[in-house]
């Protein structure tokens, strides 16, 4: 019998098995960032002396740009130093507070939306 590969997941906040830090080499991979080589034409050293260039820059078309490719570089090596933004406070009167922007009503019929018995119902009445 063969036996299942044992993978070690990262748990971030909350238990998220999902999570991936900041700042971290699968970040890096997330952002298709990698670390530049001697043959690697463009490259950006981030704050921490660490040399980045893309993963494929030939995924943006035979068209583009350098200038292009220099900014698309700099906007994920900045991503990839930025902090992570603090999570959400459920406080009211909490500083960081952010209410949600949708609540799902509690069932179907409020607010005047028929249930899929009631527009089945009208279906095979004919309206």
């Amino acid at each position: 019998m063969v036996k299942r590969q044992e993978t070690r997941r990262e748990v971030g906040p909350a238990g998220n098995t999902d999570y991936i830090e900041p700042g971290s080499d699968r970040h890096a991979a997330i952002l298709q960032l990698k670390e530049a080589g001697e043959h690697d034409t463009y490259r950006l050293a981030d704050s921490k002396g660490r040399a980045w260039a893309l993963v494929d820059a030939t995924t943006f078309g035979p068209q583009v740009t350098e200038a292009y490719l220099k900014e698309v570089l700099r906007q994920r090596v900045t991503e990839l130093e930025t902090a992570q933004l603090p999570i959400q406070s459920s406080d009211p009167f909490a500083p960081g507070y952010a209410p949600r922007m949708i609540i799902p009503p509690p069932a179907r019929g409020q607010f005047g939306v028929p249930s899929i018995e009631e527009v089945e119902a009208m279906a095979s009445r004919g309206r």
